[in-house]
């Protein structure tokens, strides 16, 4: 697990104070190990900075990861569709605890056990 970004020294870190922001969504993110998200952009790291996950069913686990087969960054357990609150948040309760992928790396999730619906939204910046 890398440590928090916190923004004040993230924006210090853009190469010109340059970086895009995108978004996201998969509906129905297969079970599956090293599945591609985010594509990899050369010289570049991928910076997660919110988002959400659904189960479709059952508990589900997704891990985040710089590559395919590298480093995990993040995991979050995926409660099942039938609880009160279905739904795991990144970054939630106003904390930045966001994620980055090694730079020129893409960003991949394992999904564990059920299709689950991810939105993400993302930088992607010149370190």
């Amino acid at each position: 697990m890398s440590d928090p970004i916190f923004p004040g020294k993230l924006f210090g870190t853009f190469k010109d104070g340059v970086c895009d922001l995108n978004y996201y969504q998969n509906t129905s993110l297969a079970v599956a190990n090293n599945t591609s998200l985010v594509a990899a952009v050369s010289g570049k790291r991928i910076l997660v900075v919110g988002g959400y996950a659904y189960s479709n069913g059952a508990f589900t686990q997704l891990t985040f990861k710089s590559a395919s087969g590298g480093t995990a960054l993040r995991s979050y357990a995926i409660p099942a569709n039938t609880v009160a609150t279905p739904n795991v948040q990144f970054c939630q309760n106003g904390l930045f605890d966001g994620f980055q992928t090694v730079t020129g790396e893409g960003l991949f999730v394992d999904n564990s056990a059920v299709i689950a619906l991810v939105s993400l939204v993302y930088l992607t910046y010149t370190p």
